[in-house]
Parts: C-alpha cells; sequence; structure tokens
C-alpha cells in the first residue's frame, strides 16, 4: 500500500489537534461520503478516541503536550478507483516552531 504523509503546521493553539479530532470522528462515523474514507482503523486507536469522545460532547480539545509526535496512521481508500493509501497525521505540541 502506497503511504502518503501529510504535516499540519502550525504554531500553539490553532487547530491542529481539533482538526485530527474532527476527521477522525467524521471518519469513524463511517458516513463521510468523502471521496477518500477510511478503510479500517488503527490497531490503537485509544488517542485519537480520547479526543474525539471529548469533541462530541463540545468540550475543547486539550492541547498536545507529548515531546514526541502521535502519530495517526489512518488507511484510506479512493471510492473513485479504490486505490488504497496509509494516511499519516502526526500531531505533535506547536512550540517546536517557536524555535
Amino acid at each position: 500500500m502506497e503511504s502518503k504523509n501529510i504535516l499540519l503546521a502550525g504554531l500553539p493553539s490553532v487547530g491542529k489537534s481539533t482538526y485530527i479530532t474532527a476527521l477522525w470522528a467524521v471518519e469513524k462515523d463511517g458516513k463521510s461520503g468523502h471521496l477518500l474514507t477510511c478503510d479500517g482503523y488503527p490497531s490503537d486507536s485509544s488517542y485519537v478516541d480520547g479526543m474525539r469522545d471529548k469533541w462530541m460532547v463540545l468540550e475543547p480539545v486539550r492541547r498536545t503536550t507529548f515531546a514526541e509526535p502521535q502519530e495517526i496512521v489512518l488507511p484510506m481508500e479512493s471510492s473513485r478507483d479504490e486505490s488504497k493509501i496509509n494516511l499519516t497525521l502526526p500531531d505533535f505540541k506547536g512550540e517546536i516552531f517557536q524555535k
């Protein structure tokens, strides 16, 4: 399977983790209708599930505080031609860009 990496870069508190959380919530529901949709789930989704659970009840997504990025890998499939990729989204704290 081809691997694609997407880096969401930005300063602290701009919404990087919130974006990843919202994408996960929509894709885990399985009814997005997007051209590119989840074709399975990570073996351990506890990190994004925890953020999604809070987001779904309108609680703010907490800032990422880990020194190392939390790597989220989603297997994706195109509804147009059934091609597959692994979408890799690292979630890291925005302070890395202030150095």
